[in-house]
């Protein structure tokens, strides 16, 4: 006859008082340590998408759009990416100041479903307070020895994965969007239409 299901228990020990079932800190502990590191890969996946994005939204001269940028030397933090990148995505109107050298500019702009740029900065910004949150507040306060304490954390980053689910969904898709964009523009700086437009841009 298989055994009902019961809450996990506490036992008693006379020398030091209640302690927590041994079998229920490890699961737990178990789970919270899985779950910071679940929580932080998608907050790194989104940092390193804001990071190719704002290269690519950014002013380049023709001779950087033929290689591939390093976004590793990119030290700014995931906050001021994520400001950069919804001003770069919705500044249509904008232009950039003359050069005297042929150049080519990107423009991403976001559906209009999508709202403001206001509204995308404010939707990032939530974010990045989550992250920081995780990396400062919850990691530092941390105790891996009391089951009661990671199930609390575990309940604190399952809803932090929810609540950035939307926000992480829209970047991959619109860093997808721009990939294939560019193996478009790869192919068309390989292209004879490219020398011919680059000669007349020349010529004035």
């Amino acid at each position: 006859m298989n055994a009902p299901n019961r809450c996990p228990t506490t036992v008693f020990d006379s020398s030091s008082g209640p302690v927590e079932e041994p079998d229920r800190t490890e699961q737990a502990r178990h789970e919270a340590l899985w779950k910071i590191g679940r929580n932080t890969i998608r907050f790194q996946k989104m940092e390193a998408i804001l990071k190719s994005l704002c290269l690519i939204c950014s002013h380049f001269d023709i001779a950087k759009l033929r290689e591939k940028p390093d976004i590793h030397r990119d030290k700014r933090t995931m906050g001021q990416l994520a400001g950069t990148f919804a001003k770069a995505a919705y500044r249509a109107d904008e232009r950039p100041p003359p050069t005297g050298k042929p150049t080519i500019r990107f423009n991403l702009i976001p559906n209009e479903s999508l709202g403001t740029g206001k509204a995308r900065l404010e939707a990032l910004t939530a974010v990045v307070e989550g992250r920081n949150r995780l990396i400062h507040r919850w990691l530092v306060n941390f105790d891996q020895e009391s089951a009661t304490k990671c199930e609390q954390l575990v309940a604190k980053l399952d809803a932090q994965w929810a609540h950035t689910q939307d926000e992480c969904d829209l970047l991959v898709s619109i860093w997808r969007d721009v990939r294939e964009g560019l193996i478009d523009l790869h192919a068309y700086f390989q292209s004879d239409q490219f020398e011919e437009d680059l000669r007349r841009a020349r010529e004035g």
